[in-house]
């Protein structure tokens, strides 16, 4: 049975989204990178050593969970962007749940905002389903 070539474009897409969506994943580490150092620089004074104890700790606390919420759009993205540059039938569903971390928080805003609507765009089409099949 001869390939259908509107399915071989769309599959090239979702390739292309897996490829962007690593690329992000590791935009995201930086997040978590970034928020650890200032969560650290901050909770030892070194940022503002004038601040109290407690405004150190609320800084703390707010940079684990921002970091924390990186972390999380980092795997995501990453295990997401892996399945999806195979075409691995999970992968429909992670790549969706990574473009909602994107719009909610995105990395660099504007970038995750319009990678996360491509995604949902991309995955939710129609030939979604024959392009995640499994092969057989």
């Amino acid at each position: 049975m001869p390939a259908d070539p509107d399915l071989e474009a769309y599959r090239s897409s979702v390739r292309v989204i897996g490829t962007v969506t690593l690329v992000v994943g590791v935009l995201w580490l930086f997040g978590v990178l970034l928020f650890a150092t200032v969560g650290t620089l901050g909770g030892l004074g070194i940022l503002n050593p004038h601040e109290s104890a407690g405004d150190r700790l609320a800084g703390i606390g707010g940079s684990a969970l921002v970091g924390l919420y990186c972390a999380a759009g980092a795997a995501v993205n990453m295990v997401a962007g892996s399945g999806l540059r195979r075409l691995a039938p999970w992968s429909r569903g992670a790549g969706i749940a990574a473009a909602v971390l994107d719009i909610l928080g995105g990395c660099g805003c504007v970038v995750g905002l319009a990678l996360g609507i491509w995604m949902l765009v991309v995955l939710l089409d129609s030939r979604a389903a024959r392009a995640f099949a499994p092969a057989g």
